[in-house]
């Protein structure tokens, strides 16, 4: 799953999102610079009890917005099915996403 988004009024950032399906690989990056967040290959990603993931990020220098991207998977046999993807900005739902 691919998908990018934009955050911000007068300071404006780029936010993409990519999840490899087969491996987990899960990054974001902000304005190009994917070294924000990064989730490596694991074995978690596919044998999880959770079934709700987050990751959380502060977006910005003067105008700051808190962005959580949310992936919520079916509760069984989460890896053979489409996900859920929820964008919050600041605590608003801005943005959702279907798929593998």
């Amino acid at each position: 799953m691919k998908f990018s988004f934009d955050v911000g009024e007068e300071e404006q950032h780029r936010i993409d999102f990519a999840r490899n399906c087969l491996t987990g690989r899960t990054t974001v990056a902000v304005d190009g610079d994917d070294s924000q967040l990064e989730s490596p290959w694991s074995f978690g990603t596919h044998f999880s009890f959770r079934v709700v993931k987050r990751y959380e990020l502060m977006v910005g220098s003067n105008e700051i917005h808190e962005v959580v991207i949310e992936r919520q998977r079916p509760p069984f046999f989460g890896g053979l099915f489409p996900h859920d993807y929820r964008i919050y900005v600041d605590g608003v739902v801005v943005k959702k996403h279907h798929g593998f």
